[in-house]
């Protein structure tokens, strides 16, 4: 596509188990002229540990944007901008996860076997933050290192950038790797705990 692979809004939207921006064997690049996926809205799982992940690479810009002031949605068990099973390196042009345009109350990843996100190889940071709201928590993922066993995986810039943020946010419990580990800019009230940072 030349625009966005896949725009969702509304309400109790399930997105698990697809191919976005990749091959059939989720390993290399095929791509959407913009971002993989688009998401304005409240209750939605993209991703699921039970019912599988989506595979997210080869965009030209964010792998996953989640924007607007929705509430409760949740994105686990997702592989954005490495291959299936942590290899291959599908990179997104952009970040791997953007939040913006007050987007918050987001559950990234999560304290379960299966919750954490694989985010490695895009061209910007691995999550990015720029004028989104709180309530986010950022839970157990591995950003800029793929799956234990598995090659380097560094984002282009930094694991995660937090910019412009004045509403608590959680990054908690995540392994982080690549040229920044977090980077703050004009944020208030962020928390950051027991992270693993260049490890």
């Amino acid at each position: 596509n030349v625009s966005n692979g896949l725009v969702i809004s509304g309400w109790s939207n399930v997105v698990a188990g697809n191919l976005i921006g990749v091959d059939d064997d989720g390993r290399g690049r095929l791509g959407n002229g913009r971002h993989g996926m688009v998401a304005q809205c409240s209750y939605t799982r993209i991703g699921d540990p039970a019912l599988g992940g989506n595979i997210i690479g080869g965009n030209g810009g964010h792998g996953l944007v989640l924007l607007g002031a929705g509430m409760s949605n949740s994105v686990q068990n997702n592989y954005i901008g490495v291959g299936r099973g942590g290899t291959g390196n599908v990179y997104n042009g952009l970040s791997g996860i953007f939040l913006t345009n007050w987007a918050g109350q987001v559950l990234i990843g999560g304290p379960g076997t299966n919750d954490a996100n694989y985010i490695g190889h895009n061209g910007f940071y691995g999550i990015c933050f720029d004028d989104a709201s709180g309530g986010t928590t950022v839970r157990g993922n591995w950003i800029g290192l793929p799956p234990p066993g598995q090659h380097f995986a560094p984002n282009e810039h930094g694991a995660i950038l937090m910019k412009e943020l004045q509403s608590a946010n959680y990054v908690v419990g995540n392994h982080l790797d690549g040229y920044v580990g977090v980077k703050l800019v004009h944020c208030w009230y962020q928390w950051m705990e027991d992270n693993f940072i260049g490890l």
